[in-house]
């Protein structure tokens, strides 16, 4: 390694600092509340369900949820396939002559239509639009085809008041918030006590926590938390801006796994990207390069303002481009002074996030900056394995064993 080198590493967590129990069970308990609600009991939820769903780029409980029970109603229904639109959710599982037991697994439908995803899926469009279109539903879903109401509640989750109430349900385990019967048409209380405190287990050791701190502090490393999770936007009294799920999910994984001094740059910051520059949060969140950008500065220490001000100063709904050497602030110059490499380690466990960096990677070469990636694929599913070796990965059981190489480099 060249002594002028410099470092700055991005870590995702779940998956990768944490293990997300209390998201996972918020999920399953969401979509087992729902089938109950419709008069089914006792499905079967398997592990491997959901984690082909990540396998496959799809990473957002707000997608898995519906493409869940979507997928889900689609094998398990056994109606013909003229069968006249029902009326409601209760009179769906008659009319689509759902049994109230011998289920069948949904893993094959998810993985093909996950490939689907990943392959025409566009930073425009959420999974949800894709799935909502009148034709793919029809290609993937013929069963369900005569029930467009229903693909339409649960897919646009701006339109309907069902699909707000299912994920707003969702959200209510993961913020540990107690409702009352007046509050709740099925009359469910829920716990005190957030599902993300109560049930999240931590992966990295504290041993590890101590030495990312010490090279963070001592040593001047640069490194953040680059994250889908809602996150809280402390900037947002300066603009005037209301970000709707501006929740501390993040700060509060950050805090779990022994690392809330790193910066962040979550859904809230991407959120208040996307009001102040008019773009779609599907252009800015990973696999988008711009999440990887907001990351960097968030690790360089460049205040918020001071990211958001240069962001919405070089983008537009037409130019993407943002010039790197137009950065006017003291950290940037650093990293870009007598530099000979710059190492953009990335801890992952879902293809999404490194191809961000890579993207980022992308950008230092096209004003003309020398990058190289260090992605680490942090898994032991099967499926999430092969989709991180497309990218490149070198993968690890752990994130403790992925410093122990990322120490190599850097040291």
């Amino acid at each position: 390694m060249h002594t002028n080198d410099k470092h700055v590493l991005f870590f995702d967590i779940d998956g990768v600092l944490l293990e997300p129990i209390g998201y996972r069970k918020a999920t399953v308990d969401t979509i087992e509340n729902f089938f109950q609600d419709c008069g089914v009991d006792q499905i079967n939820i398997l592990e491997e369900e959901i984690a082909a769903f990540e396998s496959q780029g799809i990473t957002s409980e707000w997608d898995i949820i519906p493409l869940y029970i979507l997928t889900w109603l689609e094998v398990n229904s056994h109606a013909q396939r003229d069968q006249q639109s029902a009326l409601n959710w209760q009179k769906l599982i008659e009319t689509q002559k759902i049994s109230r037991e011998n289920h069948v697994s949904n893993l094959d439908l998810i993985l093909q239509s996950g490939q689907f995803l990943l392959k025409d899926m566009s930073p425009s469009n959420s999974f949800a639009m894709l799935f909502a279109d009148k034709v793919l539903s029809k290609k993937y879903f013929p069963n369900m085809a005569n029930q467009q109401w229903a693909i339409h509640e649960l897919l646009n989750k701006q339109a309907g008041s069902f699909s707000t109430g299912l994920i707003k349900e969702f959200q209510k385990k993961i913020h540990g918030t107690k409702i009352n019967s007046q509050d709740d048409e099925n009359n469910r209380l829920f716990s005190n006590d957030s599902y993300l405190k109560m049930y999240d287990r931590r992966l990295i050791d504290v041993e590890n926590s101590a030495y990312l701190h010490k090279i963070n502090v001592v040593d001047g490393i640069a490194m953040a938390a680059m994250t889908a999770r809602p996150s809280q936007v402390s900037e947002l009294d300066s603009y005037g801006q209301i970000v709707p799920f501006n929740y501390p999910e993040t700060e509060t994984g950050l805090e779990l796994a022994g690392l809330g001094f790193l910066p962040v740059a979550g859904f809230g910051e991407i959120q208040l990207v996307s009001l102040l520059t008019d773009l779609n949060e599907q252009k800015i969140r990973k696999p988008a390069y711009l999440h990887a950008v907001i990351a960097l500065f968030r690790a360089l220490c460049i205040p918020m303002r001071e990211t958001l001000d240069f962001i919405s100063s070089q983008l537009d709904s037409d130019r993407l481009f943002i010039n790197l050497l137009e950065v006017d602030n003291p950290y940037f110059r650093e990293l870009l002074t007598n530099q000979e490499i710059i190492h953009l380690h990335v801890f992952e466990d879902s293809s999404v996030g490194i191809r961000a960096v890579r993207g980022l990677q992308s950008l230092f070469y096209r004003n003309g900056i020398y990058a190289v990636v260090h992605a680490y694929g942090i898994s032991q599913d099967e499926r999430k394995i092969q989709a991180l070796r497309n990218e490149n990965a070198c993968i690890y059981p752990s994130i403790n064993q992925a410093i122990i190489s990322c120490k190599e480099i850097i040291c």
